[in-house]
């Protein structure tokens, strides 16, 4: 079980993560949603107030980002100074979802760029 505020970071991640090539298409938004219904909600317990299943806040998140336009780089900054605050800890289930899902986003367009390997590696880093 993550919390709201990492799916949150999580969510402007794989913006900036999409959006490290230059531009964003209408294909990686409808991808990324995807991916967030079928593999972070099936590792999500919690729900919130509400009853929306907190993995949902990925996919808010990366639409208010890229509605606000949030570059790549604070994109990162954000989610590393949550993460290192935090301390999370996630299990190995929820690391290899969450890598997984990134490794997908890179690969929708096949060739995965080494803006987008580098900003995976820097994940696993953090989180391993």
């Amino acid at each position: 079980m993550l919390n709201k505020d990492f799916y949150i970071t999580y969510g402007k991640l794989l913006y900036a993560l999409a959006k490290s090539d230059g531009y964003l298409q209408e294909i990686e938004k409808e991808k990324i949603i995807d991916l967030v219904h079928d593999k972070l909600a099936t590792i999500e317990t919690q729900n919130d107030f509400s009853g929306t299943d907190l993995a949902f806040y990925t996919s808010f998140a990366f639409e208010a980002a890229e509605e606000f336009e949030l570059t790549v780089q604070d994109a990162l900054l954000e989610f590393t100074a949550h993460f290192k605050f935090h301390h999370l800890h996630m299990s190995y289930e929820q690391r290899q979802v969450l890598i997984t899902v990134m490794e997908d986003v890179a690969r929708i367009y096949g060739k995965v760029t080494k803006k987008e390997l580098s900003i995976i590696e820097k994940f696993k880093e953090l989180v391993q």
